[in-house]
């Protein structure tokens, strides 16, 4: 696949919206809301609900601000207002009550309870991208839209919670780099594995 087909497949704006779903999600998981060294999982948890209110507030703002509800703010509310919230109720919610208030280390709460969060979101936001009025957002840049949503929403609903997020993670790194070694001339640089598949697939779609 040439240079070019590359940045066109990038810059379309489900990509977009994956990228700014990630860096919005990679914020949360390094924000100074989560930054004690011990706590118990239901502090942790109030952290990130307390973050992604403020993100939600923020998002809001935004397209107040701007008169402006593109896709990549639509991603980020749903995220913040929404998925990160509803997810983090439930994972409170199903704690027993003999770890609710253990005190254990951030590290421990990013690898224990974080991925019921994130990679559930990453997954379901995936999802509504190609999802509802996916048909009609993508009419004028796509003839055959409707197979293509359907195609890429079966693509989406086959992978697991974790292969969503690292496909939004690898994508988040992997886009700059690209628009880099586009400006500079040079060969593009080697596509993490996710990733190329999720490209691979988006290919596949957009002939059906």
């Amino acid at each position: 696949m040439s240079n070019n087909i590359y940045a066109c497949a990038c810059q379309r704006s489900v990509l977009k919206a994956l990228h700014k779903l990630l860096l919005a999600s990679l914020l949360c998981l390094t924000s100074s809301a989560l930054a004690e060294n011990f706590a118990s999982p239901y502090q942790f948890i109030d952290s990130l609900l307390e973050t992604s209110r403020t993100a939600c507030l923020n998002s809001k703002a935004i397209s107040e601000k701007t008169q402006t509800d593109d896709e990549s703010l639509r991603s980020v509310r749903f995220t913040f207002c929404q998925c990160y919230p509803e997810r983090a109720r439930l994972l409170k919610n199903s704690l027993p009550k003999a770890i609710q208030e253990t005190q254990i280390s951030e590290k421990e709460f990013v690898r224990l309870y974080l991925p019921e969060i994130v990679n559930k979101c990453a997954k379901e936001q995936a999802k509504s991208l190609f999802s509802g009025d996916c048909p009609t957002h993508l009419s004028k840049s796509k003839p055959n839209s409707a197979k293509y949503c359907s195609c890429m929403a079966n693509y989406i609903d086959s992978i697991s919670d974790m292969e969503a997020a690292q496909i939004g993670l690898e994508s988040s790194k992997y886009i700059p780099l690209l628009a880099e070694s586009n400006k500079r001339g040079q060969p593009p640089p080697k596509m993490p594995s996710a990733f190329k598949n999720f490209i691979a697939m988006d290919s596949i779609c957009s002939l059906k």
